[in-house]
């Protein structure tokens, strides 16, 4: 009886943590997801305000983080030349 009662408890254990581990999984989703779209509308701005992306400000947009897109989404609307990026 003891053995059935851990093998329960290690299964609601188990089951706890998968269930975490998938709320996890869609919350950090929902992060990148955001963070990607972020990235399509600095992109497009750019491509809006001054025609061609720029090799070299793609990659900087590509591996950029939440706070340095937001910052080039404020510089992209402010700046008349997309060298000021």
């Amino acid at each position: 009886m003891e053995a059935f009662k851990m093998s329960n408890a290690l299964e609601a254990l188990i089951a706890e943590g998968i269930v975490q581990g998938r709320q996890e999984g869609r919350q950090e989703g929902r992060q990148e997801g955001h963070v990607e779209g972020k990235r399509a509308a600095v992109r497009r701005l750019v491509e809006r305000r001054f025609g061609v992306l720029p090799i070299v400000l793609a990659e900087r947009i590509a591996m950029a983080d939440e706070a340095a897109l937001d910052a080039l989404l404020d510089r992209t609307i402010m700046v008349d030349a997309v060298a000021d990026l």
